[in-house]
């Protein structure tokens, strides 16, 4: 019987959260955690047989009538997939869809975005349709600006579609500028707070308060735009400092913790953590507001710094930056 397999990578983002759907730029970084998709044929004809495991841990019967029909269900982004598929043009037929990953979900991780760019490339491979990373990252976009509207921006789509470390001009749509950067070499010790949060939810309010100037809302904006300028220009001048990197880091949650208020007292103990034992540079990933945490540590420190986060209620990843083209997809 015949399958097509898929993965996308999730991803971190160094520089730039929400600056996305307000039209500017951003730094992120895929990491080697992901979501692998497995297509074959369906069992059941004129439905699709969606099986999820992993965090996304759900079974689900679609009939090929119900596609673009919504039920606020984490599969909705399966379903939304293959509706911009068919209105793009491909002629997806009804199959087998297994779904397995080891990113948390509602993290901070792009789970979502990882999911759905990993179906559209299954479901384009077992079609016999190829389609650019460029192409497939912006159908993965619209699956959540036209169908789903979660009102997220472009960052994550383009981040798990392309891979390694990215600088992304969000100021039209698609993209026009996205630059891929040489990878820094460093563990990224990611720590989930074990906190989910409904990020269309978190995005909703912060829309709300960009559209009313809210004075802390547009301080962080201000300076965010300044980091990630700062951080760019240091990561394309051939020889990056990885402890600039880690103060422009620093700076980058700060805003987020006092401008932005999207922090916790558990991240802020795990940021306490990192930084004490020997991390260059340390920042909230995602939304906020619950999910991950991340530092950049040496490759000495990481057995230290791991037993001593998880001194707390935590989950500790130690993941590496993911990059499609060191490993031939």
């Amino acid at each position: 019987m015949e399958t097509a397999t898929a993965f996308a990578p999730g991803r971190i983002c160094l520089a730039g959260e929400d600056l996305d759907w307000i039209g500017g730029s951003c730094i992120l970084c895929a990491i080697d955690l992901g979501t692998n998709v497995e297509v074959s044929a369906s069992k059941q004809p004129h439905v699709f047989e969606i099986i999820a495991l992993g965090s996304v841990n759900s079974r689900l019967l679609l009939p090929d009538n119900r596609v673009g029909c919504y039920s606020l269900h984490i599969l909705d982004y399966v379903n939304a997939s293959v509706k911009v598929l068919r209105d793009f043009g491909v002629n997806v037929e009804s199959v087998t869809i297994k779904i397995s990953s080891n990113l948390p979900s509602k993290a901070g991780l792009a789970s979502s975005a990882a999911l759905t760019v990993a179906v559209i490339k299954a479901l384009c491979s077992y079609s016999k349709i190829a389609l650019s990373s460029l192409q497939i990252a912006h159908l993965a976009f619209l699956v959540e600006k036209d169908e789903l509207k979660t009102g997220a921006g472009q960052m994550d789509q383009y981040s798990c579609a392309v891979g390694g470390l990215i600088y992304i001009d969000c100021g039209t749509i698609p993209p026009l500028n996205l630059e891929k950067i040489p990878v820094v070499k460093s563990n990224i010790m990611i720590v989930d707070t074990l906190t989910p949060r409904n990020t269309s939810d978190i995005i909703r309010h912060k829309r709300e308060r960009f559209v009313n100037n809210d004075p802390s809302f547009l301080k962080y904006v201000n300076k965010t735009k300044i980091l990630v300028d700062e951080m760019h220009s240091e990561l394309i001048s051939g020889r990056p400092d990885i402890k600039l990197l880690g103060r422009l880091l620093n700076q980058c949650h700060q805003t987020l913790r006092d401008d932005m208020k999207v922090s916790t007292d558990t991240i802020e103990k795990c940021v306490s953590i990192l930084l004490n034992n020997g991390a260059f540079g340390v920042k909230i990933t995602g939304t906020g507001a619950g999910g991950c945490v991340f530092g950049l540590v040496p490759d000495g420190d990481c057995q230290s710094v791991r037993e001593k986060l998880m001194e707390l209620a935590v989950k500790v990843y130690v993941s590496k930056p993911f990059d499609y083209e060191q490993v031939g997809g």
